[in-house]
């Protein structure tokens, strides 16, 4: 429960594991410089990179996800997903303070600075077979999701003209109310997604 998966691609899959301040005995054993953490089975997980609860989250940026961010200004794509059972920290990791899309806004701030280009966001919350778009006013309003095999379409969720900050502090707000509202059974387990888009005219 101490343990979340952190999967940021380059040109291939990176795996990483962070640990928040463990309260099991014994505690799980890692070698952060071997990216080698053993649970709490004795079983052996080779990683990537591994980073214990002393590692601050302009670490974990920069060493496994800041190459994903500089290439998709160049025309490609990312995708970071955070993994782990409930408590693990996987929102603090990603919308924290000092998390990963906080990390990413700075990064991007900085850099399309130098260019002429629009940022569009997107920040929604899928709950079986259907989304609420976080950024909306009404964020109680279902949408509907269609899998694909080469594209996941949330119909009705557009993306945002919003710089990243705005749109993390205003969804992260909006699924507080959602919640507060009670739409679902809280033993339902959700999902939230927060798509970047970077347009070099405007958003589409």
């Amino acid at each position: 429960e101490d343990l979340q998966l952190l999967l940021g691609p380059r040109t291939f899959a990176v795996s990483a594991l962070r640990s928040r301040p463990q309260e099991r005995n014994p505690p799980v054993q890692m070698d952060v410089s071997q990216g080698l953490v053993r649970d709490h089975r004795g079983q052996i997980v080779e990683l990537d990179y591994a980073f214990d609860e002393t590692a601050t989250g302009g670490l974990i940026f920069e060493t496994v996800w800041e190459d994903a961010v500089q290439k998709s200004l160049t025309g490609g794509s990312a995708l970071l997903i955070a993994y782990g059972l409930a408590g693990s920290g996987k929102g603090h990791s990603l919308f924290g303070k000092d998390g990963l899309i906080m990390k990413t806004h700075e990064y991007l701030e900085a850099e399309l600075a130098k260019i002429s280009a629009t940022l569009c966001v997107e920040f929604f919350e899928i709950e079986q077979e259907l989304a609420y778009d976080l950024l909306a006013e009404d964020t109680t309003q279902r949408h509907r999701v269609r899998w694909g095999k080469d594209m996941t379409k949330v119909e009705g969720v557009e993306p945002y003209i919003m710089d990243v900050n705005t749109a993390l502090l205003k969804g992260l707000e909006g699924r507080n109310k959602r919640r507060e509202v009670g739409s679902g059974p809280p033993s339902i387990r959700t999902s939230q997604v927060f798509n970047i888009h970077i347009f070099l005219e405007h958003c589409e």
